[in-house]
């Protein structure tokens, strides 16, 4: 009987070949395969951005030859994980905004103490970005890089300088 469905499957004629049904299913197979990987992917926001603290303006930035530097840099974060980021240590998540005696930056007051991780990533030399991420969401939401502050010269953790 199993023989006798599969000798009628065979005999049914066969579909027409429909080019844009075809070119359209490869375009949704494609789309779903970007979204699967870039949900993983560094992204950026800059709503939260502010020039008029310790912190430099992108005019600054450009003036000082390190405006260019850092949207190439940018480009490169954005075909990266956190987790890759964190690995080659240009990122580094500390968690919670530094203490008044480790910093030259202050806490914004549009943004909560509790609930976001700040965070840093190294441009050039001394030059990092700092902003953060949002602890609960989902996993895109996670890997949205807030970005607050240009640190020029490294002033919103201060550590000790290595290898001097």
């Amino acid at each position: 009987m199993i023989i006798m469905k599969l000798e009628a499957i065979q005999t049914l004629p066969k579909k027409r070949n429909n080019p844009r049904k075809s070119s359209k299913l490869e375009s949704f197979k494609k789309q779903a395969s970007i979204l699967e990987l870039s949900q993983n992917f560094l992204n950026f926001n800059f709503g939260y951005f502010i020039d008029n603290d310790t912190g430099q303006s992108f005019f600054h930035w450009q003036q000082n030859e390190t405006l260019a530097p850092f949207m190439e840099k940018l480009k490169n974060f954005s075909q990266k994980t956190k987790r890759e980021l964190k690995q080659d240590k240009t990122l580094e998540i500390y968690h919670n905004f530094p203490p008044h005696n480790k910093t030259d930056f202050n806490l914004p007051k549009s943004l909560p103490e509790n609930g976001i991780d700040w965070a840093r990533l190294r441009i050039t030399g001394k030059s990092r970005i700092i902003g953060f991420f949002i602890t609960e969401g989902t996993t895109e939401q996670k890997n949205i890089f807030y970005l607050v502050y240009l640190d020029e010269n490294h002033l919103f953790w201060k550590s000790k300088l290595k290898h001097t």
